[in-house]
C-alpha cells in the first residue's frame, strides 16, 4: 500500500477565505513535489508581498488531494505545472501547529590553490533575490535533518553524498521578527559540512538559481544570510550551537556573546573609560562568580540604551526604587551572557521587542557605587534602536518617557551615572 505524504506550501492570504468557504477548490502549483491523489496539504498562509513573509497569527488549512490534472491531461498547461483538486478542507488550529520550524542547511566544501572553498548558488526567486545562498530547505513531515540535508543538495545542486561524509557543525536557533504581528517566528536550523560527494554540481531549479560558484571561506561577499555566514564562523571557531535575531531582515543580533572577548575589542572613550574596562577584567580574573549578585564586592550587570531610529530620542525609565531616570537594565543573576542579560532587561521593562544593535558590540563600560550595602556594579551598556515608540510601564518603574538628546544631555550633566560616549 502506498504511503501517502504530507507537503507544507506557502498561500498567499488574498486565496485564504476562497478556500475555505469552498469557492476555491483547486490549487495551481510546480508539479515538484511528487504529489500523489489523496495526499495531505498544509496551506501556510503567507503575505500579498513579495517577501511573501509567513502569517503565523492565521491558522493553516489542511486539505488533501482528490485530483491532479498535469500538462499530459490538460492542454494549455504550462510545463512542469499542474492543477491540485482539493477536499476535506479545515483549518488547523494554532494548537495544532508550530511557530517553530526547522531545516537543513548543506556546506558542499573543496580545497582549491590552498584555499577552503564552499559552494553557493545565487538566488534568483522572490525569497532572497541577490543573495548568495547554500542548499538548504525546511524538513518536510517524517524528515530528520540528515534525511532534509540529502534531498534539499539532490533537488538544488544535483550531487549526493553518503551519511559517514556529511559533518554535523552547528546548530543555529533563529528568531525573526519582522512585523508585530509576526513575533515569535523562528527556526531551528541545522548546517552541516560535506567535503565528499558525488557527482557534479549543476543548477537544477533556475527558476530559484541563477548561478553556482565556489566562494572563498576567509573573503566571503556580503550578500550571504546572516545565519550561513554565523554557521561559517561557528565552524572555524567549532561552536557548536547559537542564537540569532533577525529585525526586518536587516540586522541580526547573535546571541552568542563572550565578554572577554568583547572587552578586547572594546575601544574605551578616554582614559577614564579604560580604567572601567581594566577594572571589569580583573574582576571577570579574581572572583569566582563575578555574574553573580551575591559577589559582594560587585558584580556584572547589563544595560541598553534605547534610541529611535532616527536616533533623535532616547526612552527612559523612571526606577521605583532610586526614584530617577535610568537606562534599561539590571542584574545578571548568573548569566554570563550580557548581551541577553541586556536584552532580557530591555524587553521586561518596556514591552519592546522590535529592535536592533547599534554598532558591533559593546556601546559603553561603566562601573559605579551602589549604597546599601556597598559593593560595584560592572556595567556593560550596549546600544539598541527601535521604531517601535509604544510601550508599557512595568511594575519596576513609575513611568517610562522618551526625550530629546538635548534632554538627555541634561540628565547627563546632572548625573554622571549617565555617562555615555558612543552618543
Amino acid at each position: 500500500m502506498m504511503q501517502m505524504k504530507t507537503h507544507e506550501l506557502k498561500l498567499c492570504k488574498r486565496f485564504y477565505d476562497a478556500i475555505i468557504s469552498g469557492d476555491k477548490t483547486f490549487e495551481f502549483r510546480k508539479n515538484d513535489r511528487g504529489f500523489a491523489v489523496g495526499d495531505t496539504l498544509i496551506l501556510r498562509p503567507v503575505t500579498d508581498d513579495d517577501s511573501r513573509a509567513y502569517m503565523p497569527e492565521i491558522p493553516s488549512i489542511q486539505c488533501e488531494i482528490s485530483c491532479i490534472l498535469d500538462e499530459g491531461t490538460i492542454g494549455g498547461l504550462n510545463p512542469g505545472y499542474c492543477v491540485l483538486a482539493i477536499k476535506n478542507v479545515h483549518v488547523v488550529g494554532k494548537s495544532d501547529y508550530f511557530l517553530s520550524r526547522s531545516a537543513s542547511q548543506v556546506y558542499l566544501m573543496r580545497e582549491y590553490q590552498g584555499k577552503i572553498q564552499i559552494l553557493f548558488g545565487m538566488r534568483n526567486g522572490k525569497t532572497g533575490k541577490g543573495f548568495w545562498d547554500v542548499a538548504a530547505g525546511h524538513c518536510e513531515k517524517g524528515e530528520t535533518f540528515i534525511d532534509t540535508a540529502h534531498r534539499e543538495t539532490l533537488e538544488e545542486f544535483g550531487v549526493e553524498f553518503d551519511d559517514k561524509d556529511i559533518v554535523f557543525t552547528t546548530i543555529i536557533h533563529q528568531l525573526e521578527y519582522k512585523e508585530k504581528s509576526h513575533n515569535g517566528h523562528q527556526y531551528i536550523n541545522a548546517h552541516f559540512f560535506v567535503k565528499k560527494f558525488k557527482g557534479t554540481p549543476k543548477i537544477c531549479e533556475p527558476d530559484k538559481c541563477s548561478k553556482l560558484e565556489w566562494l572563498d571561506i576567509e573573503n566571503l561577499p556580503e550578500n550571504i544570510f546572516g545565519d550561513r555566514r554565523e554557521a561559517i564562523e561557528n565552524y572555524i571557531n567549532k561552536v557548536g550551537y547559537s542564537e540569532i535575531r533577525y529585525i526586518n531582515n536587516e540586522q541580526k543580533i547573535s546571541m552568542i556573546f563572550d565578554l572577554e572577548k568583547a572587552l578586547d575589542e572594546f575601544t574605551p572613550f578616554d582614559d577614564i573609560e579604560k580604567k572601567h574596562v581594566d577594572s571589569v577584567k580583573h574582576l571577570l580574573e579574581t572572583e569566582k562568580e563575578p555574574f553573580s549578585r551575591e559577589t559582594k564586592i560587585g558584580h556584572i550587570t547589563g544595560s541598553v540604551f534605547l534610541l529611535s531610529s532616527d536616533f533623535k530620542r532616547m526612552l527612559m525609565t523612571h526606577h521605583k526604587k532610586l526614584n530617577k531616570w535610568l537606562q534599561f537594565g539590571g542584574h545578571s543573576d548568573g548569566d554570563k551572557n550580557t548581551l541577553r542579560v541586556a536584552m532580557r532587561e530591555l524587553v521586561e521593562e518596556s514591552g519592546i521587542k522590535n529592535f536592533k544593535l547599534v554598532g558591533n558590540g559593546i556601546g559603553d563600560v561603566d562601573v559605579h557605587l551602589i549604597q546599601s550595602p556597598s559593593h560595584s556594579h560592572y556595567d556593560i551598556r550596549f546600544i539598541f534602536a527601535t521604531d517601535d515608540i509604544n510601550f508599557v510601564v512595568s511594575d519596576e518603574s513609575n513611568d517610562l518617557k522618551w526625550f530629546t538628546l538635548d534632554e538627555f544631555k541634561n540628565l547627563v550633566q546632572s548625573d554622571n551615572h549617565y555617562k555615555i560616549h558612543t552618543m
